[in-house]
């Protein structure tokens, strides 16, 4: 699953960090979106409300996957 889902994501212009090889960061422009492989989960975030809904789209159309809501805390 997770080579399926770092594939996934460099497909869609992210790179894999050289720091920890399971955060993805793609960046365009002034706008900035990652992905956090946690054990089991996916995080993501955007700065921007827009482009959160467009990662969030393309990910349920290309995994079966549920969302938990808004991260409050992470360790």
């Amino acid at each position: 699953m997770y080579e399926r889902l770092s594939n996934f994501l460099i497909g869609q212009s992210f790179v894999r960090s050289q720091v920890d090889k399971k955060l993805f960061i793609n960046k365009s422009n002034d706008e900035l979106l990652l992905v956090q492989i946690y054990v089991d989960d996916i995080i993501f975030g955007a700065t921007n409300e827009a482009l959160f809904k467009e990662f969030s789209s393309s990910m349920h159309e290309e995994f079966q996957m549920s969302m938990i809501g808004e991260l409050t805390f992470f360790p």
